[in-house]
């Protein structure tokens, strides 16, 4: 009742705008500063009637810092021009209760904010190949809003039947959410049944799939995975397995890609592995299919049985100093003189689960003109010497995807991974836009929750443009 009751009282505020686009205004770093005593266990969270502060949902609700104790403090990105209210309240940190709603209680009234700035309309354009004899484009023009518009024919499709349609338009969403249709009631949607729903400023919709370049008819619409085997490093002098995803369209274009390496890679590809695996392939497909993230390269660094020493870092005791020469001075090469990548930092991310979330962090930290984009999930934050020496040092230029389930005896190590969202946010990191941080609520310590996760670290770190 009272997460129904919040809503309808920050849903009743105006809500002028939503994030434009990329080529609107820069979003904003919204500092959040309250006083509030607080009793043990307890935290101050900040709830709003945006996206960007739980949309009214209690327990979405965005936790502060404490800073000089009574003192609370958060900053968060939210898109210029965005008015919003929001309030304050009080709750229980407990795993076993952040996901109850009512655990909450008020501080003070409801308040307004507003992110100073005018966000531009986007500019997006259209394309669409189709048998359809005439097409009209139904979409969102601003939040909640639809309109139509007729598509224009520029040229012909892959056979007699089939024409190349397209339509330019403007849009005040983030992501623009559409379908197209004949005009005598014959509708071609996503293959979710569902509207397109892409960020991308340039689409071009072919059976289905969506891309921001006009695909080969010979690309494929699937990735594909090769296994490399008994890779040596020289570094660690032992061999593994290294698993390859090329996107789709990989072989028959002289595009360039991202590269996202990921670690435990025997569990990434295959359904054999253990708990089912990540499915990594089948989240990139899918999300790379619809608009919603990049097309990429993943690498997938098998473990072998030094998998502690290797996935620890040196502040903790491991050789994770080592591991990191492999993967930067050893593959990484390797992977760039064989493959079509972008080699800089922005363009190169590091990903794993348990040690291999920390080993993430500790790769982006101490490599940060090499690995740019960090993914962590259930990270072994109980290890605390190396984020401990972190916090004393100088902000790395890192973009960083933090997560945990709040399920098992450990509570997969929820309260080290708010404590190592905590860390950055005090030096300066800016919740949304340099860091996210993601509780996926009664989830345990294994690879079938890390493979329903997958796809928001994907679309975080890697988002379509």
């Amino acid at each position: 009742m009272l997460k129904n009751c919040l809503r309808v009282a920050l849903l009743g505020a105006l809500f002028l705008c939503i994030p434009a686009s990329a080529f609107a205004a820069e979003p904003v770093s919204y500092k959040f500063e309250t006083t509030q005593k607080t009793q043990f266990g307890e935290s101050v969270y900040v709830l709003g009637d945006i996206p960007e502060l739980g949309n009214g949902d209690v327990t979405r609700a965005v936790r502060m810092v404490p800073t000089s104790y009574p003192k609370w403090a958060v900053t968060v990105s939210i898109p210029a021009g965005t008015r919003f209210k929001y309030r304050y309240l009080l709750r229980n940190n407990g795993a076993g209760q952040i996901a109850n709603e009512q655990n909450s209680s008020l501080v003070g009234g409801v308040l307004s904010g507003y992110a100073v700035g005018s966000p531009l309309q986007r500019s997006i354009t259209v394309q669409y190949y189709s048998g359809f004899g005439q097409v009209k484009l139904h979409y969102e023009k601003s939040p909640g809003r639809f309109e139509d518009i007729s598509m224009t024919r520029i040229g012909g499709g892959r056979n007699f039947q089939e024409s190349l349609w397209s339509a330019s338009i403007n849009s005040s969403v983030k992501s623009l959410r559409f379908v197209f249709h004949n005009g005598s009631g014959s509708y071609d949607r996503s293959p979710s049944k569902t509207h397109y729903n892409t960020p991308m400023a340039k689409i071009v919709v072919q059976d289905g799939q969506v891309y921001n370049y006009q695909p080969k008819d010979n690309g494929g619409l699937k990735g594909q995975v090769i296994r490399v085997g008994g890779w040596y490093s020289k570094t660690l002098k032992n061999s593994r397995d290294i698993f390859v995803y090329l996107p789709r369209q990989y072989d028959s274009s002289n595009r360039s890609y991202p590269v996202v390496y990921m670690h435990d890679g025997q569990n990434l590809f295959g359904a054999d592995a253990m708990f089912g695996g990540w499915r990594a392939a089948v989240t990139a497909d899918r999300l790379i299919s619809e608009g919603r993230m990049e097309e990429v390269i993943l690498v997938g660094v098998a473990n072998t049985s030094a998998r502690m020493s290797e996935y620890i870092p040196p502040e903790d005791g491991g050789a994770g100093q080592n591991y990191a020469t492999f993967l930067k001075d050893e593959l990484k090469p390797w992977i760039d003189s064989r493959l079509r990548t972008h080699k800089d930092a922005s363009n190169t991310g590091v990903m794993g689960s348990s040690l291999g979330g920390i080993i993430s962090l500790y790769l982006g930290w101490r490599h940060p003109s090499v690995f740019g984009k960090v993914g962590s999930l259930s990270g072994s934050y109980w290890l605390t010497k190396f984020t401990g020496a972190a916090k004393g040092e100088a902000n790395r230029n890192l973009k960083i995807w933090l997560d945990s389930g709040s399920g098992g005896a450990s509570a997969d190590g929820m309260d080290g991974t708010y404590s190592v969202r905590d860390m950055l946010l005090t030096k300066g990191y800016v919740l949304g836009k340099n860091v996210q941080h993601y509780v996926d609520f009664g989830a345990q310590h294994n690879e079938v929750y890390w493979k329903n996760r997958l796809h928001m670290s994907f679309e975080y770190l890697f988002p379509a443009k």
